[in-house]
């Protein structure tokens, strides 16, 4: 029962930092753009989602974004639908993505090698363990 509960607990803790991690790789949305505009960047980075402020001040999520010539074809959710758009790059007045952080990566990979060595370390190796006889006679023993 006790090799059980620690083998529990230690997958629970291992998945959270798991969970954890996958978040803290990524920076908050960043404006993207520099030399060729947003375009060029959207064109070579290819992310999953950004976060667009037209001209007029309307603001956007757009989901699998592309570039197609002059015009940014994506996904956004409208209510509780989701919404093809296409706008012209030259409405564009702020675009942000979020990007992979390199040392944020690496000090949640270091926490995650910690808690898995602390976890294995944990687990019960079965040495120095006693069973209990089984006292029917006859029956088979069920561990209880």
């Amino acid at each position: 029962m006790q090799h059980s509960v620690v083998m529990n607990a230690s997958r629970r803790v291992i998945c959270g930092v798991l969970l954890v991690a996958q978040a803290g790789c990524l920076t908050a949305p960043r404006a993207v753009g520099g030399q060729g505009g947003p375009g060029a960047y959207l064109q070579a980075n290819s992310p999953k989602r950004i976060w667009v402020t037209l001209t007029n001040g309307q603001q956007l999520v757009i989901d699998a974004p592309r570039v197609y010539g002059d015009t940014l074809l994506g996904v956004t959710k409208t209510g509780t639908t989701n919404e093809e758009v296409w706008l012209p790059l030259t409405d564009l007045q702020d675009v942000r993505t979020r990007q992979v952080s390199g040392g944020r990566t690496a000090l949640f990979g270091g926490v995650i090698a910690a808690v898995v060595g602390l976890a294995v370390g944990l687990i019960p190796t079965g040495k120095g363990t006693h069973e209990r006889p089984c006292m029917n006679e006859g029956d088979p023993c069920d561990g209880t």
